[in-house]
């Protein structure tokens, strides 16, 4: 039997929020080399600058849609063979290469295709420095540092990455193979990691023969024992013990033979012991929970989730631990309540008393209810739901990962005050009397919505008179909702964000940024609105009904529904979207300002004026026509059209078998996926098809194609003088620096970048 005893302050650990799943990881997750390694897929061919036993420098020269070229600098000591890369390779795979890495840099080297675009131009992702003694990363201002005996070695770092490989499927392998791969980790031995932020060590794991601690923001989980050091069997260990947090299980201690645990203790950053066991721990498969005392007292009221569905209302009080699960009901007391619901979509109810409440993974539903309340919804795949209640409560988004967070006042029974400042990670809602909230790590999520198409952050206001003073992150997504009452917005956008200001009501809304004016909140309220834009952009999210949406001198976004809508973008460059759940086929005209489709079961015709841009539905066969002026049409899924027109458009074709006609001025049209038919008309323009088997029309101008291969064709039916293949091979066609550019009568071009002529034959052109 073991007997858990805690102080007071044990409650603090669970107020951080930050050891319950290993959060400094979203640090990692949001560092800066990520954008390096967006702009590799969408990268060309590598080349070679350099390549020497000591300096290997290779570059990324025809990149498209990042408007970027990447250079990843080696460097080390006898390295070789180095007559080519391809040789180096053969060597690396065959056993049979020399040398040793000391660094791998990889940063931005000048701007592409983009005009204009040098947010990444020399900036530096990632740096990997080898040594004796382990590894160091860098990437921005975040550093992680990796001690031990690590292999630097061109053969054993080979011979690690196929063990990576194996180890991204380890729970697929049979055990036979699971005790193969640890076998060959175990060729290494490290003494844990830090990961460091700003000059401070915000996640530090470090292991002995005797003790593994893992600390964050000063507090330590500390386990004292019998421990391995190889890394094989620390992965293992905490393979299992991942398994066990995610579903609430007992922890399997079976494994690796040897590891024994004698106690397990909490510290506070004043290395203070809040939580510690005592007793003996046995030597059995699993830890078990026998009692938890806190300041002597024993504790009843603790739920935790399992790993059987369910749905189960509980009361407390009673002298044993109840297991629930992964899509619960769980439901506290009057008392001070901590409420786990751990794997699963759970909902938690706190009801009356300082409660702790905490989700897990899953997409959970959180509402404390009246007290002091600590709410940490944790991490999800598509969104928690954290309800305002009465009380000082503290609401954590640090373990949010990737995931959607909204935190809602909707049924508040008084307007409320609410304070978001995501570039200082700060958040207060103030409740007319009744509380005083404090957000954790609000850019967590917000931060999420820029890099995942699942992640972002959403405030709601109650019925009555509430304001809002927010300020986004850079790069990242939020969305507002005032709903009834008569509101006030103070927005502030940070470099490269998007904030939604939705409107859900009844009514039409009537939404003037320009002027600052809400004649119509959707509710029959008059309100006011006032934007100070640092690079970001406002989204417009308007009703079922007739709305009328007015920009300002920035670029806005527009979301329009159901309903005879007007969008007036005034300045900047506006799009309107129209990629919505419920969306059919649109046929969208900026050059006479109109707009028509679906939506669900109700038709709409939009009006649009000073719109740029257009993104189309999700999958219908859309047509998108643009304007004089420089447009972007996006088509997403279905079969779409795509026209131009005037000025140097961006067409993006994407899913679907699309046609992509540029029009006159310098345009870039990306098929996406499918088969598709890409048209540059007048003017140089750039091609580029990705998947699929397409076909690029030659045209006037002088035009260059990017990805040629496979079933890709060359539609000549407007070159000028060329009479067939024979006459093309033979005079208008020829290779120049890994090129092959095509050449008509009138002096016309389209060049088929990194394609060679002996790769060519009669059944890639069509006369």
């Amino acid at each position: 039997m073991v007997d858990i005893r805690a102080r007071a302050g044990f409650a603090n650990f669970f107020d951080t929020g930050r050891l319950t799943d290993f959060t400094a990881l979203n640090d990692v997750n949001n560092a800066s080399y990520l954008e390096a390694f967006g702009v590799f897929s969408e990268s060309g061919n590598w080349s070679v600058t350099t390549l020497s036993s000591s300096k290997i420098v290779l570059a990324a020269e025809d990149p498209w849609l990042s408007g970027l070229s990447l250079e990843a600098q080696i460097l080390g000591t006898g390295i070789g063979p180095v007559s080519s890369l391809a040789a180096l390779d053969d060597a690396i795979r065959s056993g049979v290469a020399t040398g040793d890495f000391t660094q791998i840099k990889i940063s931005g080297s000048k701007s592409a295709l983009w005009d204009g675009d040098d947010t990444l131009k020399n900036k530096t992702f990632l740096t990997f420095d080898f040594a004796d003694d382990g590894y160091t990363v860098t990437s921005g201002n975040l550093r992680i540092e990796i001690p031990g005996t690590l292999p630097s070695s061109l053969q054993d770092i080979f011979a690690i990455g196929q063990v990576a490989d194996q180890v991204a499927g380890y729970s697929s392998l049979t055990p036979a193979q699971q005790a193969n791969v640890i076998a060959q980790m175990n060729t290494l031995a490290s003494g844990g990691f830090s990961v460091i932020l700003n000059g401070t060590t915000v996640l530090e794991l470090a292991v002995s023969a005797t003790e593994i601690s893992l600390s964050q923001m000063g507090y330590s989980l500390v386990l004292e024992g019998s421990f391995p050091t190889m890394v094989g069997d620390a992965f293992a260990l905490l393979t299992d013990l991942s398994a066990a947090l995610d579903s609430g299980a007992d922890i399997d201690i079976s494994r690796p033979t040897g590891y024994s645990i004698d106690v397990v203790k909490i510290t506070d950053p004043d290395n203070k012991v809040v939580l510690t066991t005592v007793g003996d721990l046995g030597t059995s498969d699993t830890i078990s929970l026998d009692t938890i005392r806190l300041d002597g007292k024993t504790v009843n009221n603790l739920v935790m989730g399992d790993n059987t569905e369910n749905y189960v209302s509980t009361s407390f009080g009673m002298d044993t631990w109840t297991p629930y699960i992964p899509g619960d009901y769980l439901d506290g007391t009057a008392g001070r309540d901590h409420i786990f619901g751990l794997g699963g979509n759970d909902t938690l109810f706190g009801h009356k008393g300082n409660d702790v409440l905490f989700g897990g993974t899953g997409n959970d539903y959180l509402d404390g209810g009246a007290g002091n309340d600590v709410l940490n919804p944790g991490s999800n795949l598509s969104g928690d739901m954290t309800w305002g209640s009465k009380g000082n409560d503290t609401i954590i988004l640090t373990d949010s990962g990737m995931g959607f967070q909204e935190i809602t006042y909707r049924t508040f029974d008084r307007g409320v005050d609410i304070s978001i400042n995501g570039k200082t990670n700060t958040g207060t809602v103030t409740k007319g009397g009744a509380g005083t909230d404090t957000i954790v790590d609000v850019a967590v999520p917000m931060k999420a919505g820029w890099t995942s198409v699942a992640g972002g952050f959403s405030v709601t206001g109650s019925d009555f008179d509430d304001s809002f003073d927010i300020v986004t992150a850079p790069k990242s997504w939020t969305d507002v909702h005032g709903f009834d009452g008569s509101d006030s917005f103070d927005l502030t956008l940070s470099a490269n964000s998007i904030l939604r200001l939705s409107f859900v009501g009844g009514q039409g809304a009537e939404v003037n940024l320009k002027t600052g004016v809400i004649a119509n909140d959707s509710w029959g309220n008059s309100e006011t609105v006032s934007v100070q834009n640092k690079g970001g952009q406002i989204e417009l999210n308007g009703t079922y009904h007739n709305d009328t949406l007015v920009g300002d001198k920035f670029s806005n976004r527009f979301i329009l529904g159901q309903g005879d809508d007007v969008a007036n973008g005034l300045g900047g460059q506006d799009m309107v979207r129209y990629d919505r759940s419920g969306v059919g086929s649109v046929e969208v005209n900026l050059t006479t300002g109109t707009a028509t489709g679906t939506w669900w079961d109700g038709a709409f015709t939009h009006t649009l004026l000073k719109i740029e841009d257009v993104r189309g539905s999700h999958d219908g066969n859309d047509t998108l026509i643009g304007s004089a002026v420089a447009n972007r049409l996006e088509g997403r899924g279905g079969r779409d059209t795509l026209i131009g027109r005037g000025g140097n458009d961006i067409l993006l074709g994407e899913d679907g078998h699309d046609q992509l006609l540029g029009g006159a001025g310098r345009d870039k049209l990306f098929g996406g996926a499918g088969n598709d038919r890409l048209d540059g008309g007048n003017g140089n323009d750039i091609l580029k098809g990705n998947l699929g088997a397409d076909d690029f029309v030659f045209s006037a101008g002088n035009d260059r194609v990017f990805g040629f291969g496979g079933k890709d064709q060359v539609d000549l039916g407007n070159a000028v003088g060329i009479t067939g293949f024979v006459d093309l091979k033979n005079h208008h066609m020829e290779e120049k620096a890994g090129d092959v550019i095509i050449t008509d009568a009138d002096g016309n071009t389209m060049t088929l970048l990194n394609t060679g002529l002996d790769t060519l034959d009669k059944g890639d052109f069509i006369f």
